[in-house]
């Protein structure tokens, strides 16, 4: 895309559109076992706790995380497999209202107190006090120990058991170290929210990744796809350069999408109003740089994918590594795509917020 493709684009939606069309002519790909996937997870929300009134419910489903899971993780080869990244998807929409849209992601150290049994978990995964499953074996709903925890406590641990068992040792550690890092990304906004501050931009791109979790759900696209990448082979400089592009056109896809809802709820992490603020021009003239960044990181993408097609990574590792990239790809159109549909990104959807339930502090 040159910068004449991104001209004078002042309007969110016809600069997704604009940017879909970098990323490729044809439509993203959509799994066969998206709509199974859809009516699974609203199921598995409902079993866990995670929406108990028919207004969170009603939310919950018109948000349509199977159908973003369904572009996103279409290289899925099972129906099980997708629906454990969609109850993924699920779970990080749910715990992101709790925090960025009620009153307690503006209070850092309530954060922190919220957030400690979740930190927890990370040993877990790490295997230091996991209790998996056996391979094959899932869990019909919370148990009776589960359910006494926080609803998102219990849901969180029956992504793990589904996820843990087809992981190895290295590949669990990196996921936990990205899990850690989505909630120290939770606290870096809190802390912003409660100083009412709005973070440089040389702050806020490392720290958007960490906060938008797009490195653990990144990290979903070798489980979804059963091939899992040699552990040397998951941190070659090549690969970590295309996962940051697709993870910046991600986030900054996002806050192309989201500007006007977050500004609605007094939220300053976003790329258009961080340079806003940092460089003092108007919103369209800061929408317009976000769209230039945003073409800029996808040509980042697709000239590291061509330099990544043209490496020997050894011919077991072949196949891993193009079913990745390719799952980078699908996450970066997929994503744009679901963005234009879904009611998440409405401002005016989500103002009053009668659908948001307590999941942080009380149980069942």
């Amino acid at each position: 895309m040159n910068s004449g493709t991104v001209a004078n684009v002042r309007d969110e939606m016809q600069a997704a559109r604009t940017l879909l069309e970098a990323l490729g002519t044809d439509p993203s790909p959509v799994s066969v076992w998206t709509g199974p996937a859809e009516a699974w997870v609203r199921e598995w929300a409902v079993t866990f706790g995670l929406t108990r009134s028919k207004v969170a419910r009603d939310r919950f489903g018109k948000t349509a995380a199977g159908a973003l899971a369904g572009r996103v993780y279409s290289t899925a080869i099972d129906q099980d497999r997708l629906q454990t990244a969609t109850a993924w998807i699920g779970w990080l929409f749910l715990i992101d209202d709790q925090l960025d849209e009620g009153e307690t992601g503006r209070e850092l150290q309530l954060v922190r107190e919220r957030l400690r049994p979740f930190i927890a978990i990370a040993g877990e995964m790490t295997g230091r006090t996991a209790v998996r499953l056996e391979d094959g074996a899932r869990s019909a709903g919370p148990s009776r120990e589960l359910s006494s925890c926080l609803p998102l406590v219990s849901a969180l641990r029956d992504i793990w058991y589904r996820l843990a068992g087809r992981m190895t040792e290295h590949w669990r550690a990196v996921f936990a170290r990205h899990y850690l890092g989505y909630l120290s990304g939770c606290e870096w906004e809190a802390a912003n929210r409660g100083r009412g501050r709005i973070p440089p931009i040389h702050e806020f791109v490392p720290n958007r990744r960490h906060a938008g979790a797009i490195w653990p759900s990144l990290d979903l696209l070798e489980y979804v796809a059963d091939a899992p990448l040699p552990d040397d082979v998951r941190s070659h400089p090549l690969l970590l350069e295309a996962r940051t592009a697709c993870a910046d056109v991600v986030c900054w896809s996002d806050d192309l999408l989201t500007v006007a809802k977050e500004r609605a709820h007094g939220d300053v992490h976003n790329l258009v109003i961080v340079l806003e603020h940092q460089t003092g021009c108007d919103e369209p003239t800061a929408l317009q740089k976000v769209i230039e960044r945003i073409a800029s990181r996808i040509a980042d993408f697709d000239a590291s994918r061509q330099r990544i097609f043209a490496t020997d990574f050894g011919g077991h590792s072949r196949d891993a590594v193009d079913r990745y990239v390719h799952g980078l790809h699908h996450w970066m159109q997929g994503h744009l795509d679901w963005g234009l549909q879904t009611i998440r990104y409405d401002a005016e959807a989500a103002l009053g917020l009668p659908y948001l339930e307590d999941l942080l502090s009380a149980g069942e």
